[in-house]
């Protein structure tokens, strides 16, 4: 085999996806610390075979025998950064993101959640324990000190409680569902002001569209801020949709600096509370949008500062990692679907979520987050498509 049919994707850096690890609830740090230098010592293999492919093209023999060299080399320079960051930290340093550890695709209910929340030693993001201000993912949080969030969570729930006639879709969220609204924490939003159009236009039969919808999210919120509002008057009996449509979880990742596996924890504890509630309903969770810290929104760029403490590591290696395993979680439940419609927010053609030269479509996310009016609508239709296949 040359070295040019070895060159690794990153992805298998963990295996495919695989439950990769064989854990041990005492050995949590060993496990998270070996995986980490796994992944650091494979990406560190890939892009040096990708040097010696550009240096020397197709000759085996003296490529062979500089990247032997260069991985001798790297090896050795990896365990002196190692004396002084651990893998984790060293792995965000070089701005290749942080994994998911444990397996979740088996999860069948809030006990088994509880298990996997025991196995962890840590709910921060590797690196950003400074700046981690991580809940517990499994315990509801309300947000009643912050201003104006009272308000917007009474409102949600009158809404909830008030509305009247058929409805096909409740769509739980944080910000980027309020912005069908038009609004940040119940406020008019300049960015957003035409949302609301896009809204009744394919959520409202009146409007228009196909199907009756209700969007309840707030701006901001955690994974642990919808469990709250779920449980406070937003899932009242008098609503019972034939869907709900869940988008959650990248204010934990990125605002909170939850690991992967607590903002994964936290989606799952949102989405059994559901199932608890409405057992036969049908639950979709939405992928974690896509996000970008780089002022070109390149996904596998962070924010670069001379003080270590405000630099941002990229968040895109945590995110497919998280889909993956809300989409594997899915399939292993009777009435849960997984929705991705990420590919749609790049500029660039979309082959896969690892290639290189991913950058956001400014014009679909205006600030590399949130959809503009021109992202809602393609993103609005391909939630309508979804609904056609599943309630067709």
């Amino acid at each position: 085999m040359s070295i040019k049919d070895q060159e690794l994707d990153p992805l298998a850096a963990v295996g495919e996806g695989k439950n990769y690890t064989s854990y041990d609830a005492e050995k949590t740090k060993t496990h998270r610390n070996a995986i980490n230098a796994l992944c650091v010592v494979r990406q560190v293999r890939q892009r040096l075979l990708h040097l010696v492919i550009m240096v020397f093209g197709n000759d085996s023999r003296r490529s062979g025998k500089l990247y032997f060299s260069l991985a001798l080399f790297f090896l050795l320079l990896l365990k002196l950064l190692y004396e002084k960051h651990d893998y984790g930290h060293l792995s965000m340093k070089l701005g290749w993101g942080a994994r998911v550890v444990l397996d979740y695709s088996k999860v069948q209910n809030i006990n088994g959640l509880e298990s996997l929340r025991k196995r962890l030693d840590s709910l921060c993001f590797p690196g950003m324990e400074h700046a981690c201000d991580c809940p517990d993912p499994l315990t509801p949080t309300d947000r009643l000190a912050r201003r104006h969030w009272e308000q917007i969570a009474r409102d949600n729930r009158e809404r909830a409680m008030a509305y009247k006639g058929n409805l096909d879709v409740v769509f739980y969220g944080d910000s980027i569902t309020e912005g069908w609204l038009g609004t940040s924490l119940g406020l008019p939003h300049g960015k957003k002001k035409n949302n609301q159009q896009v809204f009744k236009s394919k959520f409202t039969v009146d409007g228009g569209g196909k199907y009756n919808a209700l969007a309840l999210g707030i701006s901001g919120d955690l994974t642990t801020s919808l469990l709250w509002r779920l449980q406070n008057g937003e899932l009242p009996e008098s609503i019972n949709p034939r869907v709900f449509w869940i988008l959650i979880g990248t204010n934990d990742l990125g605002n909170k600096w939850c690991s992967p596996d607590a903002t994964l924890l936290g989606i799952l504890r949102v989405v059994e509370e559901i199932k608890q509630q409405r057992p036969e309903s049908l639950i979709v969770i939405n992928s974690v949008f896509p996000r970008s810290w780089d002022h070109g929104g390149n996904v596998w760029k962070g924010k670069q500062n001379k003080n270590d403490a405000l630099s941002l590591p990229p968040l895109w290696t945590s995110i497919i990692d998280i889909n993956h395993y809300l989409k594997m979680y899915s399939e292993n439940q009777e009435h849960v679907q997984f929705f991705d419609a990420n590919n749609i927010f790049f500029s660039n053609h979309f082959e896969n979520e690892w290639q290189k030269d991913l950058v956001i479509d400014k014009s679909l996310m205006y600030d590399f987050l949130h959809p503009s009016f021109e992202g809602y609508k393609i993103w609005g239709d391909r939630i309508v498509k979804e609904l056609d296949k599943l309630l067709g």
